[in-house]
């Protein structure tokens, strides 16, 4: 049975083909960047080399951590259902 794909590799694909980039920013404490219209991440504390974020989105919006997720999960299946589609 052929292993499925990562997450980390679909969306790298992606990036190579043209379908996204990935954009790259120095955010400090308290900074932040809205992604469209609806959604707003936040820097709200810098600790031991990690950044922890908060995140305002519709209820509607899925936020997943990548690295809990595995590849049998059925939201990664649905992630990449949805990836695929665009």
């Amino acid at each position: 049975m052929e292993e499925p794909e990562s997450l980390k590799t679909v969306l790298a694909s992606k990036v190579r083909s043209g379908f996204a980039t990935m954009l790259v920013l120095t955010r400090k404490l308290e900074e932040g960047l809205f992604i469209g219209d609806e959604i707003y991440v936040q820097v709200v504390r810098l600790e031991g080399g990690q950044a922890r974020l908060g995140i305002i989105a519709p209820r509607d919006i899925i936020v997943l951590r990548n690295e809990l997720l595995m590849p049998s999960d059925p939201k990664v299946k649905w992630l990449r259902q949805q990836i695929n589609k665009r």
